[in-house]
């Protein structure tokens, strides 16, 4: 039996300079665990209809050896291959390939860096994977700027991601562990009652199988008319199942 009322987290949040209290989740929390935030004007409850609230780690921002690699399709140009532009001019990368799940079948699949998104005819390419056949963990290069994946589907660049953890990263020395992109730590919450301003959140599961301990997060609400922040706090991962 599932005790509904011990899986959910309320927060409210009432000003941009109101200090929130902290959060804990648990790591290898199977059902998954919610988080609710209720957003008022300082205490008056308020429409928002058509705004956005999204959860933001601090970690995600700019850092030193960031992966320039998100794994969001959301992000990605379909064309001959489904690809994504890390970097706008040649500069040294570093690009790494760690096993996530060696069951994913990857027949069929290409993998490549490249310099226009898709590797035929490119003036360079580099090679991950051709026709589902694994040709390198590691590839150092500059000029390169696309990340590129075919089939040109969701579903492969899912599968993609399922089976490797990716990560680019600027530079040419030696790899560091892998960390998501900036791109992923942001997590939009579902608009559950608008006239109420109550949205909800499961805890993604990249966010709680990557981080333990301390990570420090802040709201970002969106609307047509402004942008505003929280004032960071912290969400507790523990290990186990609480």
């Amino acid at each position: 039996m599932i005790l509904n009322n011990f899986r959910k987290i309320d927060l409210v949040w009432n000003n941009a300079y109101e200090k929130l209290g902290n959060v804990r989740t648990a790591q290898y929390d199977e059902k998954g665990r919610k988080l609710v935030v209720q957003v008022t004007d300082g205490g008056d409850i308020v429409d928002l209809t058509g705004a956005e609230l999204k959860l933001v780690t601090v970690d995600g921002l700019e850092y030193e050896n960031r992966n320039l690699l998100p794994t969001n399709p959301n992000l990605y140009t379909t064309g001959t291959y489904i690809h994504y532009k890390f970097q706008d001019k040649p500069m040294e990368y570093l690009a790494t390939l760690e096993d996530r799940d060696t069951e994913v079948d990857m027949s069929g699949v290409f993998i490549s860096i490249d310099t226009q998104g898709n590797p035929n005819g490119a003036a360079s390419v580099q090679w991950f994977m051709r026709n589902g056949v694994e040709v390198a963990r590691e590839r150092k290069g500059k000029n390169e700027l696309y990340f590129s994946v075919y089939p040109r589907t969701v579903e492969t660049l899912k599968k993609v991601f399922d089976r490797y953890y990716i990560k680019v990263e600027r530079g040419d020395t030696k790899a560091t562990d892998w960390t998501p992109a900036p791109e992923d730590l942001q997590f939009p919450f579902d608009l559950i009652d608008a006239q109420k301003g109550i949205y909800e959140l499961y805890f993604p599961k990249l966010f709680v199988d990557r981080y333990t301990g301390d990570t420090k997060v802040f709201l970002e609400l969106t609307t047509k008319d402004f942008s505003v922040t929280s004032e960071p706090f912290y969400i507790n991962v523990f290990e186990g199942v609480r």
